[in-house]
């Protein structure tokens, strides 16, 4: 990773360690969205092809629960969840902050992922 200017080499391994974390939340999104047939429809129904769903990796974020058990199950820290709004507090618990939605990764110039954008099945608000 680039060092911008006034970082310093913890700060560097720290954007790492989120980035690593967001890339393994983005194969999250993806194999809940091979397996849930309602957001695979959406996407089908909106013309997007299977190469442009691959090519961007778009996901599908499931219901917290499920979410945050993926999670656990692949040892990603709390914290890392909580530093990149991933997941908010709910009194004593956490919740995921994107559920049941089609999930867009946001990439960095160099291809990592910065972050999420979500859209929303149905006719929920917001979109």
């Amino acid at each position: 990773m680039v060092l911008f200017s006034g970082e310093n080499e913890g700060d560097s391994n720290r954007k790492e360690e989120l980035l690593q974390t967001n890339e393994i939340v983005a194969q999250i999104f993806q194999n809940e969205l091979k397996r849930t047939t309602r957001a695979r429809e959406y996407l089908g129904n909106r013309g997007i092809s299977e190469e442009s769903i691959e090519g961007f990796r778009v996901g599908f974020a499931p219901l917290s629960e499920r979410f945050l058990s993926e999670c656990r199950r692949r040892n990603l820290p709390p914290q890392k969840l909580d530093e990149l709004a991933l997941v908010r507090r709910a009194g004593e618990a956490r919740r995921a902050y994107f559920h049941s939605r089609i999930m867009f990764p946001i990439f960095t110039p160099t291809g990592g992922i910065s972050g999420f954008g979500g859209r929303v099945l149905g006719d929920t608000v917001p979109k």
